[in-house]
């Protein structure tokens, strides 16, 4: 294929499954080819409905450091973009789960930099969701949970941040979520008679260890206004 056709047909709602039906086991040098010939439009194939699937499943066959170059070199200076984009955050977050923390420093970087942002966008907090999963590294997870802690408040009010501290408290062990636990407590009736903030005090309730769970029972329904509560919609789901 000529590199215009081999475009047109990641692109090509149809033929997207048969370009990921030629490269499944492909060897190297045919992935290798395939990446010299898209790699000046790679933001260009994962940002179309059709084109995103060629792109993951051309990344599950990515076989070497040099092709994860070259595709992390391709995508430089958009990854922001692709991040918010509808289509493009699955090739992000492919790229995430596959390639190694040594090799995505920058992308990681990008991430840990714009957690604040990505967690209120809708795409956004995908990839965040995504990088929380797959990211081992203690230093990584230490910088995720300041930005969580900085920002507590304001993300689990948000339509989609909200999301971001569930995920948190459903993946983290008890010693990384103290921070959680206290910011959860000190806002526990403004978190608990909002819309969105009222589910991060629902999965806190579900997830946490029974002595929290107690703590948390008790300021709600004997330390403060019950009251409120009851007659607050999203209250009376948290009691």
């Amino acid at each position: 294929l000529k590199k215009d056709g081999l475009y047109k047909i990641m692109k090509n709602t149809y033929g997207n499954y048969f370009f990921q039906l030629i490269i499944k086991g492909s060897e190297e040098p045919i992935i290798s080819l395939i990446l010299s010939y898209i790699s000046d439009c790679i933001v260009n194939i994962s940002k179309d409905p059709s084109g995103t699937f060629s792109l993951q499943g051309l990344l599950d066959e990515i076989s070497s450091m040099e092709q994860e170059e070259l595709i992390l070199k391709s995508i430089k200076n958009h990854e922001m973009e692709m991040a918010y984009d509808k289509n493009a955050t699955y090739v992000l977050q492919k790229l995430v789960l596959l390639f190694p923390d040594i090799h995505r420093k920058r992308l990681n970087e990008i991430i840990l930099n714009n957690i604040k942002n990505l967690c209120i966008n809708q795409n956004g907090i995908c990839l965040v969701k995504t990088f929380i999963r797959s990211n081992t590294l203690i230093d990584d997870r230490n910088r995720i949970n300041k930005e969580f802690i900085k920002n507590f408040v304001n993300l689990a009010e948000s339509p989609f941040g909200n999301y971001g501290i569930q995920f948190l408290i459903e993946n983290w062990d008890n010693e990384m979520l103290k921070d959680i636990k206290k910011k959860i407590m000190e806002n526990l009736y403004e978190l608990s008679v909002q819309q969105f903030s009222s589910n991060v005090v629902e999965k806190a309730i579900e997830i946490f260890d029974e002595e929290y769970r107690e703590k948390l029972i008790k300021k709600l329904c004997f330390e403060g206004n019950f009251l409120t509560l009851l007659k607050s919609r999203f209250g009376r789901f948290v009691l």
